[in-house]
C-alpha cells in the first residue's frame, strides 16, 4: 500500500483563477485561456513529486520619473504589496497541492535599462534591495534570477556587482543574435498584430513620460522637442523588439527544461506565467501615488494594510496608476 499524496487539479485551477479574478468579472469559475497549460505543467510537476515552479519576468529597475514613485532608485510600499501578493499565491497553491510552490522572479532590468538611460547600477541595486524585502519579510517562496543565469551564460550569484554589470552589453547581444527577428518583421508585426501594437503604442506613451527622467539622457535630445519625440519612437521600437526577442527566450527556456524532464523525472518544469494575467495584474502592483503617500505615516499602518491588501479582491484601474485618493489602500489595484 502507497503512501502517495494526492491533489485535485480543479482546487488548483481555482487559486489561479480567484488571483486573477476582478471584482466586475461575474464568473469566477470561467475557462481561462491558461488552464490546459496550467493542468499539463502541475501533472508533470506532480508525477517528479515536485513543487509547482513559477516563472516571472518582472521588476526591472524602478521608474525614474518622480511624479510616479517616492524612490526613483529603491523598491517602497508598493514591490512589498505585489511580492506579498505573490508569495500568498504561492501560499495558497501549497494548501491544494501537496508539494507545495515556488515562483522565480527573472529581472529584465539589462533587457531595457539602456534604452530609458537608466544606469546599470541602479537596475543591480533595485534587484538586490528586492531581494533584501523578501527575505526581511519572509516571502520563502520567491526566488531571484539575473538575465546572465536565463541565457546559461554565467551564475549571477556568484559574481559580483561589477562583473554582473560588465555582462548587461555581452546578455544584450547575445539575445539578439538568438531571438531578433528581422527589422520588416518587427515593423509588420507592429503594423498587423493587434496585441503588438498596443504594446508599441505603450511604450511610445511610456518613453514620452518616463525618457526624459533617465539620467543617462543626453540634454540636447531632452531640451529639444522635436528630437525628444522621435527618440521616444525609437525607444519604443526598441523596447518591442526586445520585448519580442525576451519571450521568444523565455519560450525557450522553458521548452528546454520540458525536454529535460522528460529524461529525467527529477527535473522541475517551469509554469510559464507571462501569458497569464493573474500574475501581470499583481506584479504591477508597484506605483502607488508619490503625493499621497508623502507623510502618510504609511510605515506605521503597513502590517495591517497588508493582510487586507492580500486577500483583497482586485479591481480593474481607470487611470494609469494607483491614486490613493480615488482608491482606497484596502483594495488591490491593477497599476502600470
Amino acid at each position: 500500500m502507497t503512501n502517495e499524496k494526492s491533489f485535485d487539479v480543479d482546487m488548483v485551477l481555482a487559486v489561479f483563477r480567484r488571483f486573477s479574478h476582478f471584482e466586475e468579472q461575474k464568473q469566477l469559475n470561467k475557462t481561462r485561456g491558461y488552464d490546459a497549460t496550467v493542468i499539463s505543467k502541475t501533472q508533470l510537476s506532480y508525477a517528479s513529486r515536485s513543487p509547482i515552479p513559477l516563472l516571472l519576468p518582472a521588476a526591472p529597475f524602478k521608474n525614474s520619473c518622480p511624479h510616479k514613485v517616492l524612490d526613483p532608485k529603491s523598491p517602497d510600499f508598493g514591490e512589498e504589496l505585489g511580492l506579498a501578493r505573490l508569495n500568498h499565491l504561492c501560499d495558497e497553491l501549497a494548501k491544494v497541492y501537496p508539494y507545495g510552490a515556488e515562483l522565480t522572479m527573472v529581472s529584465d532590468g539589462p533587457v531595457y535599462n539602456d534604452l530609458l538611460c537608466i544606469p546599470g547600477s541602479d537596475f543591480y541595486d533595485y534587484g538586490i534591495r528586492l531581494r533584501k524585502i523578501a527575505a526581511d519579510k519572509g516571502f520563502t517562496r520567491i526566488r531571484f534570477r539575473r538575465l546572465v543565469d536565463v541565457l546559461g551564460i554565467a551564475d549571477g550569484d556568484s559574481l559580483s556587482k561589477d562583473e554582473n554589470l560588465a555582462l548587461a552589453d555581452t546578455c544584450r547581444t547575445e539575445m539578439e543574435a538568438r531571438f531578433l527577428p528581422k527589422d520588416s518583421q518587427i515593423k509588420k508585426k507592429i503594423e498587423t498584430h493587434k496585441d503588438t501594437n498596443l504594446t508599441y503604442q505603450a511604450y511610445i506613451k511610456l518613453a514620452n513620460e518616463d525618457l526624459r527622467w533617465g539620467p543617462d539622457l543626453d540634454p540636447q535630445i531632452r531640451d529639444d522637442r522635436a528630437r525628444y519625440t522621435k527618440e521616444t519612437q525609437k525607444v519604443a521600437i526598441r523596447m518591442t523588439e526586445r520585448l519580442l526577442k525576451w519571450i521568444e527566450g523565455g519560450h525557450g527556456a522553458a521548452n528546454n527544461q520540458q525536454k529535460e524532464l522528460s529524461s529525467d523525472p527529477g527535473k522541475d518544469v517551469v509554469c510559464r506565467l507571462r501569458r497569464m494575467s493573474a500574475i501581470f495584474e499583481f506584479c504591477k502592483i508597484t506605483r502607488l501615488d508619490a503625493r499621497a503617500y508623502r507623510g502618510q505615516g504609511v510605515e506605521s499602518e503597513y502590517d495591517a494594510q497588508l493582510d487586507a491588501l492580500k486577500h483583497a479582491v482586485p479591481k480593474r484601474p481607470k487611470y494609469g496608476h494607483w491614486d490613493h485618493r480615488q482608491t482606497s489602500i484596502s483594495e488591490v489595484v491593477d497599476g502600470c
